[in-house]
C-alpha cells in the first residue's frame, strides 16, 4: 500500500470517529439542556420573587391557612401565570 492511500485510510478513519464523538457528545449537551432549562426557570423565579415581595407574602399566606385542598392543581396555574411574568432570557445570536 503506498503512502497516500494509507494516510487516505487513516484520515476516514479519523473521519469516522470524528463523527461518533460529535454524536456522543450532542447526546450528553441534549441531557443538560432540559436540566439548564429548569435552573433558569427557576433563577428568573427567585429573581421575580425578589423583586415582587408581596406574591410571597401571598402565597405563604395561602400556604399557612391550608386554603389549598388541591396543590398540584394550585403549583400549575402559579407556574402559568409566573412563566407569563417571568422575563424570557435574550438570546445571543
Amino acid at each position: 500500500m503506498s503512502r497516500l492511500e494509507e494516510l487516505s485510510r487513516r484520515k476516514g478513519a479519523l473521519l469516522a470517529c470524528a463523527a461518533k464523538e460529535r454524536e456522543e457528545l450532542a447526546q450528553i449537551c441534549r441531557r443538560f439542556r432540559g436540566a439548564a432549562k429548569f435552573i433558569g426557570f427557576g433563577l428568573r423565579l427567585i429573581d421575580v420573587l425578589k423583586t415582587h415581595p408581596v406574591l410571597v407574602t401571598g402565597l405563604t399566606a395561602l400556604l399557612a391557612t391550608r386554603r389549598l385542598k388541591k396543590v398540584p392543581l394550585w403549583a400549575l396555574i402559579m407556574a402559568k401565570i409566573l412563566s407569563s411574568i417571568i422575563p424570557k432570557p435574550k438570546r445571543s445570536s
